[in-house]
């Protein structure tokens, strides 16, 4: 995978693929992306040589990635629906699963990761970021934090790690409700399904504007499905 490719595929806030490299080579592959949006990843793909598949049930997500498609000529699936509504594609018919985090927009992540281990080939791989827990903690004001330092904003925490009650926030512009879960709970699920975890990254993002990054704001997973 060249270093272009990998700059480009998107984990949201600012993270790619160009230090955890969890991607690979995409020529030929069938490639589900679950989650459409602002984030240019799928046809990126598409350009790389996969056959891109998209899934979102958001109208206006949806229409970005056609958009950013057509502006940059790139062939790629659409099919407008919820996330775990899989039943257009046949068992065993998908290399990799894609999701840059929105699948914290689920309340049933457990039926998601199941009808995505229907679809896979045994050993492709589901690659999903979430927010990061300890970035659901955090907040910054937009003060100084010292006397002769840049502002970069003082951190302040103003949410339980243990609280796990929706909320919402705003991405790409819209109002969603976010379903927190801890770093071992996503990998419980993925265990319970068939899968075995290989990689749980906490990257630093490549474009922020901070002086200086204190927290991870994803957390990044590889999950392979076994073979019975």
């Amino acid at each position: 995978m060249t270093t272009t490719l990998a700059r480009a595929i998107e984990y949201g806030y600012g993270v790619t693929d160009s230090d955890i490299r969890l991607i690979g080579n995409v020529d030929t592959k069938r490639i589900l992306v679950l989650g459409a949006g602002e984030l240019i990843t799928p046809i990126t793909l598409a350009h790389a040589g996969a056959h891109v598949i998209v899934v979102d049930p958001s109208t206006e997500r949806m229409a970005m990635t056609k958009s950013l498609a057509t502006e940059h000529e790139a062939r790629v699936e659409f099919h407008q629906g919820a996330f775990a509504d899989l039943a257009f594609l046949r068992a065993d018919s998908i290399d990799t699963v894609f999701s840059p985090l929105v699948l914290d927009e689920i309340e049933d992540l457990d039926r998601v990761i199941r009808q995505s281990q229907r679809v896979l080939r045994t050993t492709g791989s589901m690659i999903v970021s979430f927010e990061h827990p300890i970035a659901r903690m955090v907040e910054q004001d937009d003060i100084p934090s010292a006397p002769g330092v840049l502002p970069m904003g003082t951190p302040r925490i103003t949410r339980s790690f243990f609280d796990d009650s929706d909320y919402e926030t705003l991405r790409n512009g819209q109002r969603v409700v976010v379903y927190p879960r801890s770093i071992a709970r996503i990998h419980e699920l993925f265990m319970r399904h068939g899968f075995r975890v290989d990689s749980i990254c906490e990257p630093t993002p490549e474009f922020h504007h901070e002086p200086v990054v204190m927290i991870p704001p994803v957390v990044v997973f590889r999950a392979r499905k076994e073979g019975l």
